[in-house]
């Protein structure tokens, strides 16, 4: 439960605990001292998506000379903590080293500079996210793909144990060799070869494809299905659009600003993407055959049939077998699989954002990447019709990209990156 539950509050109720930077100005070898940098800062943007790392911008005013006499430098290690009204009162959004979340500076891009004062903002990430341009994979995995992920995150990156909790195994195993690539990219590019389990994997009830890879401050490093995802139901009541006047007034679920729908209506643009409909080949080298799939999404119905009825894009792959063969040296698994699993997966990472929603509300850090929302948008005429509420672009949502700022002079806001695959029914 949030302390308060005024909107008004939720924009104005940040409160920075700690701010420290690793150094000392009369003893700089000793590198593990801290330094409290709490009356420089300005404000703080952090952000987390779809296939990235959690990235911390903090902007600082500098009268004292720190930057250069501290010195503060990139690679050394930041604490940061806030309290905020929508957290339990005991709570706290932290980045320290007593949960694996400190930060490791990576950029200080300096700003406006005068006699008196000098402006700079520092970039942070994870100390394990920057191990991702230390280190490279060079093993041969082939377990569940599930699994692969997570020795590559504890393996190669050093995650703890207790930042990757949300690696969901997938239905499907993948044999490869990982030929000295950086882990994330890697990860990523193992996303896309996944099947989410549920279903007999030679029928029609077979998982889907569409698996997401991402980092959030509270639960660390997820490889998540968005089927599984999308089926999670929202912990929050429902975000509403209210009128002016009546915004930010007494409840937090409300829109702080117009939303603005980025629903891709564009038919020919659909149509080359192949998210209705395509046609697969995978050319095998050793056996020189090929071997074709046509993928057919489920569509809400937008397009008439005599649109969707043939393939509006073909592909053609090349079967890699030195990455897929097993160790008898036949392939891991059969040619026709390999190619549903890359028509499907085509298609559903297209539907995933087939509706764009960007939004901006009361600053809420109980949210993050991967959650569900709901949302309520009345109906644009004066009663007559459609209930309001409960208008197409209600509904459910799931949380693509986030960004919370705080310390900015108008008010603490979080903004959101929604998408989902089509219209739904708005439920209570």
């Amino acid at each position: 439960m949030a302390q308060e539950t005024s909107a008004g509050t939720w924009t104005r109720s940040h409160k920075l605990i700690k701010f420290d930077v690793a150094g000392d100005i009369k003893v700089p070898e000793k590198s593990s001292v801290s330094q409290s940098l709490m009356g420089q800062m300005m404000f703080c943007k952090y952000y987390e998506g779809f296939a990235n790392t959690l990235i911390v911008k903090i902007t600082c005013v500098d009268t004292n000379g720190l930057l250069d006499k501290l010195p503060i430098r990139t690679g050394m290690s930041v604490e940061l903590s806030f309290s905020h009204a929508s957290l339990d009162k005991e709570e706290v959004y932290e980045f320290s080293q007593a949960n694996n979340t400190n930060l490791i500076i990576v950029n200080i891009d300096n700003g406006t500079h005068s006699d008196k004062r000098q402006m700079y903002t520092l970039t942070c990430i994870t100390p394990t996210t920057l191990n991702n341009h230390t280190t490279r994979a060079y093993k041969r995995y082939g377990s569940n793909i599930g699994t692969t992920v997570g020795l590559l995150l504890s393996e190669v990156m050093g995650v703890p144990k207790d930042r990757m909790q949300k690696v969901e195994n997938t239905a499907n195993k993948y044999e490869f060799c990982a030929n000295f690539t950086r882990p994330i990219n890697l990860i990523n590019r193992l996303a896309t070869k996944s099947v989410s389990k549920g279903g007999k994997p030679d029928s029609a009830e077979r998982g889907l494809c569409g698996f997401m890879f991402f980092e959030t401050q509270k639960t660390g490093y997820n490889f998540r299905s968005v089927k599984d995802m999308m089926e999670k139901e929202s912990p929050f009541p429902p975000y509403v659009k209210v009128g002016a006047k009546d915004a930010l007034d007494s409840n937090p679920f409300t829109l702080s600003a117009t939303p603005k729908f980025n629903e891709s209506q564009d038919l020919i643009k659909k149509l080359r993407t192949g998210q209705f409909q395509s046609h697969n080949v995978v050319y095998d080298i050793m056996t020189r055959s090929l071997t074709d799939n046509i993928y057919k999404s489920e569509t809400d119905g937008e397009v008439a049939s005599t649109v969707d009825e043939i393939p509006s894009r073909r592909i053609l792959n090349v079967l890699d077998r030195g990455s897929t063969t097993g160790k008898d040296g036949e392939l891991a698994e059969p040619v026709d699989k390999v190619v549903w699993r890359q028509s499907h997966a085509a298609a559903q990472y297209q539907l995933l954002y087939s509706q764009i929603l960007d939004v901006t509300i009361p600053m809420n850090l109980n949210l993050e990447v991967g959650m569900t929302l709901n949302f309520k948008f009345p109906d644009l005429n004066t009663g007559e019709g459609t209930t309001p509420g409960v208008t197409p672009s209600s509904g459910k949502y799931l949380i693509a990209r986030l960004s919370h700022e705080f310390g900015n002079p108008v008010g603490d806001f979080t903004g959101l990156t929604l998408v989902r695959e089509h219209y739904q029914p708005y439920e209570e």
